[in-house]
């Protein structure tokens, strides 16, 4: 698929907030996988209904990473359907962590189409407590959250092992580079490929388009690595809007209320830079 660019990698990895910026400022048509899950999902037939304790407390993480991995295997065919039906516009950027390098790498059209952003352990672990772990969905949520964190390392360490071998790029995170210098370093690794993009599109345009045109994603608040705004405040005026559209369900940028991974930790806020250094 010579029109898509393909950002995958670990949960947590601060992907798809890179993903929503970087569409929205190069032009580009986002496709986040996760928004589309629930409606693959009912495609494919709803499996068992499993309570939170089934999920996370009963199965290993082994068995947890194992299931993981077949839900990509079984979505992979609605969501090359979703990216082919996309061609006729600007380059797609797809998103997800559902994006093994070994599933889509038959579909990428070159090595250079294709990056991976991967936690470290200690970073991930971080960023879900930074989210509330696993909150109180189950009745011992921090067995579930180890279990989580124990899938989670496998799934990373599978998509290192599959992107070293088929020649992908991997950029580690460990929170030692801001979000904005995270975004600038994938917006480099695309960029010669989004320049050829741009001069093929106008090349080859007549005013007519060759497809049907998915609607881009347009951030509609601020973006989550902006500083948080005092409590005393209240929202950000900027940050009331009107119910999401299923064209901009799931492309809306975290807000930094929710406590994402990429919030400011206490005291560590540079007052002469924008952002912060995790």
């Amino acid at each position: 698929m010579e029109h898509v660019l393909w950002l995958g990698g670990g949960c947590g990895s601060g992907k798809s907030t890179i993903a929503r910026t970087l569409a929205h400022r190069l032009d580009l048509q986002l496709y986040p996988v996760d928004a589309h899950g629930w409606r693959h999902h009912r495609l494919l037939g709803a499996g068992e209904q499993r309570s939170n304790d089934e999920m996370w407390l009963r199965p290993a993480p082994e068995e947890l990473a194992e299931r993981f991995v077949r839900s990509a295997e079984e979505h992979l065919s609605l969501i090359l359907d979703d990216l082919d039906a996309m061609r006729g516009g600007p380059l797609v950027l797809a998103e997800g962590p559902l994006l093994f390098p070994a599933l889509v790498g038959p579909h990428i059209a070159s090595s250079a189409d294709g990056v991976w952003l991967v936690p470290t352990e200690e970073f991930q672990e971080w960023c879900l407590r930074k989210r509330g772990g696993m909150d109180s969905s189950t009745s011992n949520p921090e067995r579930a959250l180890r279990n989580r964190l124990g899938r989670d390392a496998i799934l990373n360490r599978l998509n290192r092992r599959q992107a070293a071998e088929l020649g992908f790029t991997v950029i580690e995170v460990d929170g030692s580079r801001t979000l904005p210098e995270m975004e600038e370093v994938v917006a480099a690794h695309f960029a010669e490929r989004i320049a050829a993009g741009r001069g093929h599109a106008m090349a080859s345009s007549d005013g007519v388009s060759a497809g049907p045109r998915t609607r881009r994603c347009t951030p509609i608040s601020p973006p989550s690595w902006r500083p948080r705004r005092s409590p005393s405040r209240g929202p950000s005026p900027s940050s009331a809007s009107a119910p999401r559209s299923a064209a901009t369900r799931g492309c809306r940028p975290r807000s930094t209320s929710t406590g994402g991974c990429w919030s400011v930790p206490p005291g560590t806020l540079s007052p002469n830079r924008t952002g912060w250094r995790l």
